[in-house]
């Protein structure tokens, strides 16, 4: 059996640093062409991640957390977003 586990981890973060410097070079373009509300764009962006981890969980890509996650785990998961 193959393992793909390390393959499909090394996409993930390929997956992330592209989406990411993506998303920045956007911001740059929208701000550059006239947008002056970041705390909106900072919202859409809120927005869409909910709306991306929603389709994530119904297609059973990501799990949901926990409910009952103690508060300090919690704030650990906060934390490591930043």
């Amino acid at each position: 059996m193959v393992d793909y586990s390390e393959l499909l981890t090394l996409l993930y973060a390929v997956g992330n640093v592209t989406s990411s410097v993506t998303l920045v070079l956007l911001n740059k373009r929208v701000f550059s062409n006239g947008f002056y509300y970041p705390m909106t764009l900072s919202c859409f962006h809120f927005a869409f991640t909910i709306i991306f981890y929603q389709l994530l969980a119904a297609f059973d890509v990501f799990k949901k957390p926990a409910i009952d996650m103690p508060r300090t785990e919690k704030f650990k998961v906060a934390f490591a977003g930043f």
